[in-house]
């Protein structure tokens, strides 16, 4: 079985807004996402017009469940039945209000 790249758009609705990319041939994980078109930002455009070409929000990624750091990305190997997974990382906004308490109830 070839391995896989899952490409989380969404970490909030993993089943729903991703990518699932199968990879026939052993790559390192920077070789897959140079044949992909995909940079991190700040490092070139982007040459796809898939949906997302660059990590443009802070991005982890795991092979087989644990994180590879993206100094490993140049010798990390995509192999038969590993996968490897993208996850954007929640960043703030959204535009909530901020909570606030009265000053009895915020006392220790």
């Amino acid at each position: 079985m070839p391995g896989t790249v899952v490409m989380l758009h969404n970490p909030f609705r993993p089943d729903r807004d991703r990518e699932v990319i199968a990879v026939a041939a052993p790559l390192s994980i920077r070789e897959w996402l140079d044949e992909q078109g995909i940079r991190e930002a700040g490092t070139g455009e982007a040459r796809t017009g898939r949906r997302q070409d660059w990590f443009d929000h802070p991005t982890i990624c795991l092979r087989n469940g644990s994180p590879v750091p993206r100094g490993r990305w140049d010798d990390t190997e995509i192999g038969e039945n590993d996968l490897v997974v993208f996850v954007p990382l929640p960043q703030g906004g959204g535009g909530a209000a901020r909570i606030r308490c009265a000053p009895s109830s915020c006392s220790p």
